[in-house]
């Protein structure tokens, strides 16, 4: 049980991270390539 919780926290938290990187990098490229 505390395996597959702590599992499940860790597989949110990179989910959240790629989220962030993501609207990252997609921010980074609309403020490089202006419209």
């Amino acid at each position: 049980m505390a395996t597959k919780s702590s599992s499940l926290v860790s597989l949110v938290l990179s989910l959240i991270l790629l989220q962030l990187f993501v609207s990252q990098v997609c921010l980074t490229e609309a403020i490089r390539i202006p419209r």
